[in-house]
């Protein structure tokens, strides 16, 4: 993968649960580790094909699955592959618009002195649940355990890949940091965040006073832009 660096596996891979989910590694674009201001995008979760089973009972989710059964639907947890494909197809696919939307709001921000063919060249991305949607399309229903992996995974990717801020696009994923503490420790790491909605939902163009009556595409460029001051 061209547009992939690999500059942080060899910290990454002690991570225990991308020990049992190396596919699940987070993207980190191959010019990431040169900019001032280092973002990396936290969505919600993978999901998987609507005949996987595997994924439905938490515990055995996270002691690890079977190579024969992963196999089968690898590509459904595989976050470099996912953001590589649609790097390569130009966001074609409808499957891939949050990316692509995403894509459009970094272009319409400051943050490039000089633009890059895609904006994934230049940030880092993961989805802060370590376990799938049970439904493809719908949020993850959480379990405790859920909480606590997504917790501890996102922090140590962050203690290895170091970036000056946090965009989460999952109001689901924002509330459990929020909840179980993960923001705090962000703000004792001096780690600039904020949440925006789903770039793949009507609240992405629309208006709303949570976010001083922008949409959400404005509030996110908002963000962005202050990190480049």
């Amino acid at each position: 993968m061209k547009y992939l660096s690999t500059d942080y596996d060899e910290k990454l891979n002690t991570i225990s649960h991308y020990i049992n989910y190396p596919e699940m590694r987070p993207w980190i674009g191959v010019n990431y580790k040169y900019e001032k201001v280092k973002i990396l995008i936290v969505g919600e979760s993978h999901y998987l094909s609507k005949d996987s089973k595997y994924h439905l009972k938490a515990e055995d989710w996270y002691n690890g699955i079977s190579d024969s059964q992963k196999d089968k639907h690898i590509n459904g947890i595989n976050t470099r592959k996912v953001i590589n494909r649609g790097i390569t197809i130009k966001w074609k696919k409808k499957s891939y618009v949050i990316f692509k939307n995403i894509e459009d709001a970094l272009f319409s921000s400051q943050l490039f002195s000089n633009k890059p063919a895609s904006v994934y060249y230049n940030i880092a991305f993961m989805n802060y649940f370590q376990r799938p949607a049970q439904v493809p399309g719908k949020s993850i229903l959480l379990e405790k355990i859920d909480e606590e992996i997504a917790k501890k995974v996102f922090l140590q990717v962050v203690d290895c890949i170091k970036p000056t801020a946090i965009i989460f696009t999952s109001s689901l994923a924002y509330k459990s940091a929020k909840r179980n503490g993960a923001l705090e420790s962000l703000k004792s790491k001096n780690i600039s965040f904020a949440r925006s909605p789903h770039p793949a939902t009507s609240w992405w163009n629309r208006k709303s006073k949570k976010y001083g009556n922008k949409t959400g595409k404005d509030h996110f460029i908002s963000f962005v832009n202050e990190q480049v001051k």
